[in-house]
């Protein structure tokens, strides 16, 4: 699933690079607007793919590392707005409880959510935290559902995300090198 998950980084990045071509002022204006908004934007992003909003989080920090914003800075704002994003994921469904949960996630996945975490604990946070394809977001929910350990939750949370978004900011300055963005 990672691999999926590079992969189609990897080929919308050449898909960029070919439709800008025709456009040389395409990657300067992003260059710009990253340098001058681009920690802001990435907090807020990573704020919203926290929570059960979903946004591809792994795409957007390889593409601003990539387009030239401090990884250290980067990796940092990212692991911290997304972890604020899951916290709030995660007091809304112990405060609002179960119907706000059934309202946001399928029957399905919840019970299979609960599964996880019925079989596996905090163990469930680190693969699901490690693994960009799997729905850490809405494992927070469960985790507030059920209320679990909130510090738990944060420190896993910190740790998966600063992994996964440094590995993801590194592919991106390399993929974006290779096809010629940067």
């Amino acid at each position: 699933m990672v691999i999926v998950g590079v992969a189609s980084f990897f080929f919308s990045a050449v898909f960029f690079k070919v439709v800008s071509e025709g456009n040389p002022l395409a990657i300067e204006s992003i260059k710009c607007f990253l340098k001058r908004y681009g920690l802001v934007s990435v907090f807020i992003l990573m704020f919203i793919a926290g929570t059960f909003i979903p946004l591809n989080s792994p795409v957007i920090i390889a593409y601003s590392a990539g387009f030239g914003l401090p990884i250290i800075h980067l990796v940092s704002v990212a692991t911290i707005g997304a972890t604020l994003g899951i916290c709030t994921n995660y007091y809304l469904a112990r405060f609002l409880g179960e119907s706000f949960v059934r309202g946001r996630v399928p029957e399905d996945e919840l019970e299979d959510l609960e599964d996880w975490w019925g079989r596996w604990g905090n163990i469930a946070l680190l693969i699901f935290g490690l693994t960009p394809v799997l729905p850490f977001d809405l494992l927070a929910l469960v985790c507030g559902l059920l209320r679990t350990e909130i510090l738990h939750l944060i420190g896993i949370s910190l740790l998966t995300r600063l992994i996964q978004f440094s590995a993801f900011a590194l592919l991106g300055i390399e993929v974006c090198k290779l096809i010629g963005i940067t």
